[in-house]
């Protein structure tokens, strides 16, 4: 875990001071160097949190006040001396001796917490609270840093744990399906010369007036239709069957109550449709033409057989993944942990990046969706935060597997993973904004944990008794109609397994 600390607000007897350093450089890019006979000491505070006291001698606050008030000359205007002549002296006593001492706090803080951080070996997951309690000149700087530490994880058991590996049976059905597809997919739409039918694609120009009046999204030229699949109300597709390129109709729809734009839920809208063709999808027949068709096969019986081994390949992958899911739920399960809530909080908070990347792609923003499902935000956070629970409690079984067993990332893991993750820009300008996020500091140690993971997981399956077992996949439900736009299921969990494997599905 990685500590930042820009944007501190230190609690003083005098009032507050905020630190802006970084690293453990000056503000202004000098090196600050080690801080000689430092003095630190840790103490438990409560589950979790711990406080370091540190003392920093006067000589070395004093060579920060001089290095602040260097810093500080150059911009400074005063009467009687050229740009950056004035004495210290006279500095101080123009500014104040309070105001270059909390400069020299600033640059000192963040780089004796850092120090007595990796002294300790502590891992803060937060920002910590900073308590000054001595910071006067002549005298040595003493504070107080509270701050929330990665739990400690007791593992159960977790070498040659016994596991079902279900490999889904590969069925005649499976096969035909994908062909199905196939064929759907090579299908062309033909202008027919009558009336629409169920299952015909037809272009239209409508407009809706809701009240007399038109209203957002109510109205398009030239959509093409699916009539009776379902994306629009059955009034309104059930009007379509039957008419003719070139007719008009009127036609009544009343949204449902539950629609999910509250705009139109419960109400009658009146739409003007006029058909501008018809087109019936002719699907191939399913021969050695379809075959060379699809791909680079002579005979349908030499794409049946690459489909069922690519169906085969993918079951194998999907049971895989289901074995690592399993070994790491049982890890999980067989761990105590108390996981402070600012770690839970962070995990919920990447479960909705998620789900609002997921929404945007499908044209949806989060507010829009938390107004189809009827919820609050502050709701649907309690929703996901067992899920967010689960998610951080398995990284840290995960990271404390790693450490016990010395599976560490090295620099030539991290740098391919870079490379990999910067290969999959769609362009120039987006390969330097990735780039610029995976070589940083941060991105680096968020790859290095994700090898990490990737490596106990393996470890794991290594280490494991694997029964293979052949099972059934059961039919696929029908799809059931639609009418408009539905609420998108909630977001879940990523698996730890599925996100550190680094693995790919054979159907990818």
């Amino acid at each position: 875990m990685r500590f930042i600390y820009a944007g501190l607000a230190f609690s003083t007897p005098a009032g507050r001071i905020s630190t802006r350093a970084g690293g453990t450089e000056s503000r202004d890019g000098e090196q600050g160097g080690e801080i000689r006979g430092m003095k630190a000491s840790v103490e438990k505070r409560d589950k979790n949190v711990v406080a370091l006291t540190v003392e920093v001698p006067a000589e070395e606050v004093e060579q920060a006040v001089e290095r602040a008030y260097r810093r500080l000359l150059p911009r400074l205007r005063i009467p009687g001396f050229r740009p950056g002549k004035a004495p210290r002296s006279v500095v101080e006593a123009r500014l104040g001796r309070e105001y270059l001492l909390n400069e020299a706090v600033e640059d000192m803080v963040p780089r004796a917490y850092e120090s007595a951080v990796r002294e300790y070996a502590l891992e803060p997951v937060e920002r910590p609270r900073i308590k000054l309690t001595q910071a006067e000149p002549g005298k040595p700087l003493i504070f107080e840093a509270q701050v929330t530490v990665t739990p400690e994880v007791e593992l159960g058991e977790y070498r040659g744990l016994e596991v079902e590996r279900p490999v889904r049976a590969v069925t005649e059905a499976d096969v035909e399906r994908v062909l199905d597809s196939l064929q759907e997919r090579a299908a062309q739409l033909v202008v027919v010369e009558r009336p629409v039918q169920a299952g015909d694609f037809a272009t239209i120009d409508f407009a809706g007036l809701l009240e007399g009046k038109p209203f957002r999204g109510g109205a398009a030229s030239d959509y093409v239709l699916e009539v009776g699949r379902g994306a629009f109300p059955a009034d309104f597709e059930n009007a379509l069957i039957g008419m003719k390129a070139g007719e008009t109709r009127t036609v009544p729809v009343r949204f449902p109550d539950q629609y999910s734009n509250p705009e139109l839920a419960g109400k009658e809208v009146q739409f003007t449709v006029t058909v501008k063709a018809v087109r019936e999808k002719r699907v191939p027949p399913r021969d050695d033409e379809l075959a060379r068709t699809v791909g680079e096969f002579e005979t349908l019986e030499q794409l049946r057989q690459d489909i069922r081994q690519r169906l085969e390949q993918q079951a194998e992958a999907e049971a895989e993944e289901k074995v690592r899911e399993a070994l790491v739920r049982r890890v999980t399960s067989e761990a105590r942990v108390e996981i402070p809530q600012v770690m839970i909080d962070r995990g919920i908070d990447r479960m909705l990046r998620r789900f609002e990347e997921s929404l945007a792609y499908r044209g949806m923003t989060l507010e829009r969706y938390l107004d189809v499902a009827g919820k609050t935000l502050e709701q649907l956070r309690s929703e996901l935060a067992p899920s967010a629970t689960e998610m951080v409690k398995s990284e840290l079984c995960l990271a404390a597997i790693a450490r016990r067993e010395g599976l560490t990332a090295t620099e030539e893991e991290v740098r391919e993973e870079v490379e990999r993750r910067v290969g999959l820009a769609r362009d120039e300008k987006e390969a330097k904004e990735l780039r610029e996020l995976w070589e940083g500091e941060a991105g680096k140690e968020l790859i290095r944990e994700t090898i990490e993971e990737r490596k106990a997981i393996r470890f794991l399956r290594d280490q494991a008794r694997v029964n293979t077992v052949i099972v059934a996949e059961p039919e696929p439900a029908a799809e059931p109609g639609k009418e408009g736009e539905e609420a998108p299921r909630a977001p879940q969990a990523g698996s730890p397994a599925r996100e550190a494997s680094g693995e790919q599905d054979a159907s990818g």
